[in-house]
């Protein structure tokens, strides 16, 4: 797990995981590294690992319907994914808005 991490995250890049041991390393290879041991509490001020895990999980389940996504296509599939997960709360107020908003 740390390989394929290293491989693709930036070098400097701040990295949140749970305390999983396969990422001691991070640090070593110029990422900086902070964690949060869910035996203890969920969130530690701005680092909380279930918002990432809630969101994936949301997007699998959308990505799912779709049967496959292009690369090429892939970032815009996922920039909507983020609008959604981001706005679920008052998403139809939202597209209502910027529709009002495109029409005049």
């Amino acid at each position: 797990m740390l390989q394929a991490t290293v491989k693709k995250v930036k070098r400097g890049s701040l990295t949140y995981t749970d305390r999983c041991r396969s990422y001691d390393g991070l640090v070593m290879y110029g990422l900086q590294h902070e964690r949060v041991d869910h035996s203890q509490m969920f969130s530690n001020g701005r680092v909380c690992i279930n918002g990432i895990e809630g969101f994936w999980s949301c997007a699998k389940e959308r990505l799912l319907k779709y049967h496959g996504i292009g690369r090429e296509n892939f970032g815009y599939y996922l920039k909507e994914l983020e609008c959604r997960y981001n706005n679920r709360e008052n998403l139809d107020e939202k597209v209502h808005e910027a529709l009002r908003n495109w029409v005049g």
